[in-house]
């Protein structure tokens, strides 16, 4: 099962992403407060979350946003800039997976304090 998913991995790598990946700055990741995630966005906004996604960290998101609508992938969930420190969004792949795109941007700083995260 891990090779079948590193493989998936690769060709989705080739086929949707071309650029190098961006550099990862150290931030701790946000605790879900929900134990049952939903689907914020698309076809499945509401539903239970089920199966995987596949993302990619890229130093452009934006570029590539452009890229994929042209190509004619069905955008999930639109571009949008999270409060953590994200800009993403997601893709619906040829094979039905769902594929995450995103950018590390710097996060808000009045979310920062209110998570108890600001600077120390």
């Amino acid at each position: 099962m891990v090779r079948r998913a590193l493989r998936v991995q690769a060709g989705h790598r080739h086929r949707l992403v071309r650029q190098p990946p961006a550099p990862r700055p150290r931030q701790r990741q946000p605790r879900l407060r929900s134990a049952r995630p939903r689907v914020l966005a698309g076809r499945d906004a509401g539903k239970p979350v089920a199966g995987s996604l596949l993302a990619f960290l890229v130093a452009d998101v934006d570029a590539e946003h452009e890229r994929l609508s042209r190509a004619g992938l069905e955008i999930v969930l639109p571009l949008v800039t999270e409060p953590w420190g994200q800009r993403r969004f997601q893709v619906a792949a040829p094979d039905g997976l769902f594929v995450e795109v995103l950018q590390s941007v710097a996060p808000d700083p009045a979310w920062l304090a209110a998570n108890g995260l600001g600077a120390s």
